[in-house]
Protein backbone atom coordinates (compact mmCIF):
# COMPACT_ATOMS: atom_id res chain seq x y z
CA UNK A 1 0.00 0.00 0.00
CA UNK A 2 2.70 2.49 1.01
CA UNK A 3 6.48 2.78 1.28
CA UNK A 4 8.75 5.45 2.76
CA UNK A 5 12.55 5.59 2.51
CA UNK A 6 14.34 7.17 5.46
CA UNK A 7 17.99 8.13 5.82
CA UNK A 8 19.96 6.86 8.82
CA UNK A 9 23.18 8.53 10.01
CA UNK A 10 25.13 6.61 12.69
CA UNK A 11 26.01 8.62 15.83
CA UNK A 12 29.63 7.45 15.66
CA UNK A 13 30.08 8.49 12.06
CA UNK A 14 30.26 6.14 9.17
CA UNK A 15 28.30 5.55 6.03
CA UNK A 16 24.72 6.77 5.73
CA UNK A 17 22.20 4.01 5.21
CA UNK A 18 18.58 3.60 4.27
CA UNK A 19 15.68 2.44 6.39
CA UNK A 20 12.70 1.37 4.30
CA UNK A 21 9.25 1.30 5.90
CA UNK A 22 6.46 -0.61 4.13
CA UNK A 23 2.79 -0.83 5.07
CA UNK A 24 0.53 -3.40 3.46
CA UNK A 25 -3.06 -2.75 2.47
CA UNK A 26 -5.70 -3.10 5.17
CA UNK A 27 -7.21 -6.60 4.96
CA UNK A 28 -10.16 -7.97 6.91
CA UNK A 29 -9.23 -10.94 9.13
CA UNK A 30 -12.43 -12.96 9.69
CA UNK A 31 -10.73 -15.18 12.31
CA UNK A 32 -10.26 -12.17 14.56
CA UNK A 33 -13.21 -10.14 13.25
CA UNK A 34 -10.87 -7.16 12.72
CA UNK A 35 -8.81 -5.41 10.08
CA UNK A 36 -5.04 -5.91 9.77
CA UNK A 37 -2.16 -3.96 8.21
CA UNK A 38 1.24 -5.67 7.85
CA UNK A 39 4.35 -3.65 8.68
CA UNK A 40 7.88 -4.23 7.41
CA UNK A 41 10.96 -2.17 8.32
CA UNK A 42 14.30 -2.94 6.62
CA UNK A 43 17.57 -1.52 7.95
CA UNK A 44 19.60 0.23 8.98
CA UNK A 45 21.92 -2.77 9.35
CA UNK A 46 22.39 -4.93 6.26
CA UNK A 47 19.87 -7.75 6.37
CA UNK A 48 18.05 -6.30 9.37
CA UNK A 49 14.30 -6.73 8.99
CA UNK A 50 11.42 -6.16 11.38
CA UNK A 51 7.91 -7.48 10.66
CA UNK A 52 4.73 -6.99 12.60
CA UNK A 53 1.12 -6.00 12.07
CA UNK A 54 -1.47 -3.66 13.51
CA UNK A 55 -5.18 -4.28 13.91
CA UNK A 56 -8.30 -2.14 14.10
CA UNK A 57 -12.07 -2.41 14.19
CA UNK A 58 -12.16 -0.96 10.68
CA UNK A 59 -9.63 -0.43 7.90
CA UNK A 60 -8.89 3.17 8.94
CA UNK A 61 -8.24 2.08 12.54
CA UNK A 62 -5.77 -0.54 11.33
CA UNK A 63 -3.92 2.02 9.17
CA UNK A 64 -3.73 4.56 12.04
CA UNK A 65 -2.51 1.85 14.42
CA UNK A 66 0.13 0.75 11.88
CA UNK A 67 1.47 4.29 11.50
CA UNK A 68 1.68 4.64 15.27
CA UNK A 69 3.40 1.24 15.56
CA UNK A 70 6.03 2.26 12.98
CA UNK A 71 7.12 5.15 15.22
CA UNK A 72 7.38 2.79 18.22
CA UNK A 73 9.39 0.25 16.20
CA UNK A 74 11.75 2.91 14.88
CA UNK A 75 12.51 4.01 18.46
CA UNK A 76 13.40 0.40 19.29
CA UNK A 77 15.62 0.09 16.24
CA UNK A 78 17.43 3.32 17.16
CA UNK A 79 18.04 2.02 20.69
CA UNK A 80 19.93 -0.85 19.05
CA UNK A 81 21.59 1.34 16.37
CA UNK A 82 22.04 4.86 17.80
CA UNK A 83 21.86 7.53 15.14
CA UNK A 84 19.72 10.15 13.46
CA UNK A 85 16.92 9.39 11.03
CA UNK A 86 15.46 11.88 8.56
CA UNK A 87 12.93 11.96 5.77
CA UNK A 88 13.83 14.41 2.97
CA UNK A 89 16.44 15.92 5.35
CA UNK A 90 13.74 16.60 7.98
CA UNK A 91 13.75 14.91 11.42
CA UNK A 92 9.92 14.83 11.27
CA UNK A 93 9.43 11.42 9.67
CA UNK A 94 5.73 12.03 9.09
CA UNK A 95 4.54 9.23 11.37
CA UNK A 96 2.28 9.42 14.41
CA UNK A 97 2.42 12.40 16.72
CA UNK A 98 0.23 12.68 19.80
CA UNK A 99 -2.60 15.19 19.33
CA UNK A 100 -2.41 18.43 21.32
CA UNK A 101 -3.72 18.14 24.86
CA UNK A 102 -6.74 20.33 24.07
CA UNK A 103 -7.79 18.22 21.08
CA UNK A 104 -11.03 16.32 21.48
CA UNK A 105 -14.22 16.93 23.45
CA UNK A 106 -14.54 20.28 25.13
CA UNK A 107 -13.28 20.28 28.68
CA UNK A 108 -14.70 22.22 31.61
CA UNK A 109 -12.63 25.30 32.44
Amino acid sequence: MAERELEYRPKQGGRRRKIVVRLGAAVFDPRRDSWRVDIQINGPKRGQEFRSHASGVDSMGAVVAAIWLVSVCLRGILNDCPGDVTFLDDPDLGFYLAPPEGYGPEQDA
